[in-house]
């Protein structure tokens, strides 16, 4: 098995790294909106905003910035919805950073093995038990026999 990198990681890593750094630009733009209007859907989901929030949200962000020229009134809904988003996204549960796989490659190479490495045991060899008994001056003693029956030399 390895580790990867989970996506919703990845992805939540990335759309609130963007976020911030627009949330934090000293001067905001119309052409600004472009940079993360796609992502606002997602940053309202992992925030956990109710469905209904989360539309209210993305809408005063699309009111905010349709406005021409900017005022006061809409500079401000902005910042605010802004901040609410921070908020949000800052208590948000963060999604686990790893996820395990099953390596592809020695998947691959389970498929091509078809027979055991090393050779193989005649089937009427008894191999001792992994658990047998070891007595005080290191030796393995001898495993009981499986069945009822004691096996004789010939």
């Amino acid at each position: 098995r390895i580790f990867v990198m989970s996506p919703d990681y990845i992805v939540a890593t990335l759309f609130t790294s963007n976020f911030i750094g627009i949330v934090f630009a000293r001067s905001l733009h119309y052409q600004f909106y472009s940079w993360y209007f796609h992502q606002l859907p997602y940053l309202a989901w992992f925030a956990g905003f109710h469905w209904a929030v989360s539309i209210a949200l993305i809408a005063a962000v699309e009111v905010a910035y349709n406005v021409f020229p900017a005022t006061a009134l809409s500079s401000l809904v902005l910042q605010a919805v802004h901040l609410i988003f921070l908020v949000g996204i800052f208590a948000a549960k963060v999604p686990c950073p790893f996820e395990a796989r099953e390596n592809p490659i020695l998947k691959r190479r389970k498929k091509r093995t078809k027979k055991p490495i090393g050779p193989e045991l005649p089937p009427d060899i008894e191999l001792p038990p992994f658990d047998e008994a070891v007595s005080d001056d290191g030796a393995p003693e001898p495993a009981a026999p499986k069945s009822g029956k004691a096996k004789k030399d010939d």
